[in-house]
This record gives C-alpha cells, structure tokens and sequence, in this order.
C-alpha cells in the first residue's frame, strides 16, 4: 500500500499519525509544495483513493455539505454515496431532534465504514479574555470571534 502526503502549505500534521497499521508494508512519500502549487495543482485533484485532511470548525451538518455530499464544493476525497446524501438532506429538514439524531447516527456509522478520508486534526479553538471585557461571543462557527461588539468594564 501506498500513501502520499501532501500537507496544506504551513500545515504540520504528519503521518506518524496515521494510527495502528503495520508500518513495514506501508511506504509512505511526504511531498510540499509552495502554497500556489498546492492549492492550484494538488488540492482537489482526484488522483487519490485516501485523502488526509483537516478543517476548522463548523456545524456538523455544514461541515458534511460541503465535504463529503456527493455534489459538495469542497468534496476533496470526491466520495459519493447515496444514502449518505439523503441522510444528511433528511437531517438538515428535521425538526424533531429525536428524529435528526437518528440520521446523525446513521450518518456517524457511514463516515466510520465508508468514507475515504483520514482528519487527523480537529483543532480546538479557546476564547480567553479578562472579565472586564464584555460581550464576548464565538462566531457559531468557532473560527472567528464578533470583536467589534465587544466593550471593556470599569
């Protein structure tokens, strides 16, 4: 087997994190590129069975969409499957949590048998701020901050 490395410029991960596998029938080529190249050549391109990836935060549902739905912009591993797109679409409908659980959880099992792309990060994003600041909010995507709503306390 073989897998190629190829790490979004100023990223780090590596495939010493790949997990348990037998590391004497893997071969493994770690390839960078400048930014241009990578996102202009390598990104998106479909010549690989497995990709390895990582992304900031977003809702789960979003973070799906776009990923890994069969017509989603971002689908790097170009993965495809049917019942998953229609979980994710009933999911998305649902109003009653019980109900949307259930899709997630069959979506859950589907991403653990089926999909082809290893996230070996999920970075953690911490807010830290000293309590004389006030109205601090998380965008609800984790990724940002709403900064110009905040004010400082006497």
């Amino acid at each position: 087997a073989y897998i190629r490395f190829q790490p979004t410029p100023g990223n780090r991960g590596g495939p010493q994190s790949i997990g348990r596998c037998s590391w004497d029938q893997i071969n493994i080529t770690v390839t960078e590129h400048d930014a241009p190249t990578y996102w202009e050549e390598v990104w998106m391109n479909p010549c690989c069975p497995l990709v390895s990836s990582n992304w900031g935060a977003r809702p789960a549902n979003e973070a799906l969409a776009v990923q890994l739905k069969g017509d989603g912009v971002w689908n790097e591993s170009y993965y495809s499957n049917a019942r998953f797109d229609e979980l994710l679409e009933l999911a998305n409908g649902e109003p009653d949590l019980a109900k949307r659980k259930e899709y997630f959880r069959e979506i859950q099992e589907i991403l653990i048998e089926d999909v082809p792309v290893l996230y070996l990060m999920h970075p953690p994003v911490i807010v830290a701020h000293r309590s004389r600041v006030r109205d601090v909010q998380a965008h609800p995507g984790l990724s940002e901050t709403f900064i110009e709503n905040w004010w400082i306390s006497k």
